[in-house]
C-alpha cells in the first residue's frame, strides 16, 4: 500500500517545489490527517469509513499541491534555473574539488616538513605513494563522482531527463590538466600534475581540453583503458537515473 499523499509529494516535486519544503508540507498535512481522522473514530463507525471521511475533509491531491504552490520561495534553485545548476557548475565543481584535493596533500606535507622552498629534499616512499595513489583516485573517480552529484539533485527534483545529460555530457567533453610532466625530487622523473606547486608554491597552471584538441586525443590514445574506465563510470549514474524514470512511468501508466 503507498505511503499516504505519495502522489502529492511527486506531483509537487516535479511542479519544483523544494524537497525540505515538500517533507515539511507532508509531515504537516499527515498530523493534521491524523487529527481529523482521529475525531471521526470518537463520533462511531467503522474506522476505514473514518479514515476515508478525514481524507475527504483534507481535500483532493489537486487543491492540496495548489495550497503549496502559492506560497513565495517554495521552489528549489534547481527548478528555477537548471541552465545555471547544470551547466556552469558541473566545471566549476571539478575544478573547486581538485583544488581543494591539492590543498590537501600540500597541507599534509608542509605538517611534515615536506614543503621548505630551497631544500632539495626526496620526499619519502610513504609521501610518494599517497601522491600517485590520490592522483589515480582523482583521475579516474572524480569526474563520476561530480556527475553522480548532478543526477542525484536531478532525480531529488524530478527534472527532466535532459539537464543531468548536459551535466553529464559537459564532464565527459571536459579535461582539466593541473600542471605540466613535473617530477617527484628524488623519484626520478614521475609525472605528477601538481608536484610544481607543492615544491614552489607559486606555479599552479591550470588547462581545459575537449576531445576535439589534439592534446586530448594523445591522453585519450596513450591511456584508453583508464579513459574509457572513466567514462563508463561516468555514464552509470545517468544510465540509472534513465531506468528509475522508466519504471516510475511504467507504474504510472
Amino acid at each position: 500500500m503507498p505511503a499516504p499523499f505519495e502522489d502529492l509529494r511527486e506531483s509537487l516535486l516535479r511542479a519544483g517545489v523544494a524537497p525540505r519544503h515538500v517533507r515539511a508540507y507532508l509531515a504537516e498535512l499527515r498530523e493534521h490527517l491524523a487529527d481529523l481522522a482521529e475525531r471521526e473514530s470518537a463520533a462511531g463507525g467503522d474506522p476505514r469509513e473514518a479514515a476515508r471521511r478525514a481524507r475527504a475533509a483534507l481535500g483532493d491531491d489537486e487543491t492540496l499541491a495548489a495550497a503549496m504552490l502559492s506560497r513565495r520561495g517554495v521552489r528549489s534553485v534547481a527548478a528555477r534555473v537548471p541552465w545555471l545548476i547544470f551547466t556552469l557548475l558541473p566545471p566549476l565543481s571539478l575544478l573547486f574539488l581538485v583544488l581543494l584535493w591539492t590543498t590537501a596533500l600540500v597541507l599534509i606535507g608542509g605538517a611534515n616538513g615536506l614543503m621548505r622552498v630551497g631544500y632539495n629534499i626526496p620526499w619519502p616512499e610513504w609521501y610518494h605513494l599517497l601522491v600517485l595513489f590520490m592522483s589515480g583516485a582523482n583521475n579516474i573517480l572524480l569526474t563520476p563522482a561530480i556527475a553522480s552529484l548532478f543526477v542525484y539533485i536531478a532525480w531529488r527534483q524530478r527534472l527532466p531527463l535532459k539537464w543531468p545529460l548536459i551535466a553529464t555530457a559537459i564532464l565527459l567533453l571536459n579535461f582539466m590538466r593541473l600542471g605540466t610532466q613535473t617530477g617527484l625530487p628524488g623519484h626520478g622523473g614521475e609525472a605528477v600534475i601538481w608536484a610544481r606547486w607543492m615544491r614552489h608554491f607559486n606555479s599552479l597552471e591550470l588547462a581545459w581540453t575537449t576531445p576535439f584538441s589534439v592534446s586530448a586525443w594523445r591522453v585519450i590514445s596513450a591511456q584508453w583503458p583508464l579513459v574509457l574506465l572513466q567514462w563508463i563510470l561516468t555514464l552509470l549514474p545517468m544510465l540509472w537515473l534513465l531506468r528509475t524514470y522508466r519504471a516510475k512511468e511504467k507504474i504510472a501508466d
